[in-house]
């Protein structure tokens, strides 16, 4: 689970969060910091980071001209991509914005969203008859 100099190495281990498009930066790193057991931080010290190593601010996100509060929704909107392909971390910064290299408190984290219910309704009503 170390950072590399462009991101996380392909030894980083990943763990499967369940987040919601509704989820706001803080609570991504919330549930994400539950999923790896980190508890020995504060939650407003730790920030996400992209799968590349960079930090993800929080603050607004301007999606089609318009300024919105973050939330992954508006995220996975800026960046033109879906949940099934987004990769997060956490970790801590220095007053630089610089990413502070802590195994402890670092991990690749693939998330996933299961805001479509209808593939599962399908294959339910399939599996009954």
């Amino acid at each position: 689970m170390e950072c590399g100099r462009r991101g996380y190495t392909k030894s980083s281990a990943v763990y499967e969060v369940q987040i919601s498009k509704d989820d706001s930066y803080h609570s991504v790193i919330r549930k994400i910091s539950g999923s790896i057991a980190i508890d020995d931080c504060e939650e407003n010290e730790l920030r996400l980071f992209n799968g590349r190593g960079g930090i993800i601010p929080d603050g607004c996100i301007t999606v089609c001209d318009k300024e919105v509060d973050w939330s992954l929704g508006a995220f996975l909107l800026k960046r033109h991509t879906s949940a099934d392909k987004l990769t997060l971390g956490i970790g801590i910064v220095d007053e630089k914005l610089e990413p502070v290299i802590s195994v402890s408190k670092k991990a690749k984290v693939s998330s996933s969203t299961h805001m479509n219910t209808e593939p599962l309704r399908k294959a339910a009503a399939d599996q009954n008859g």
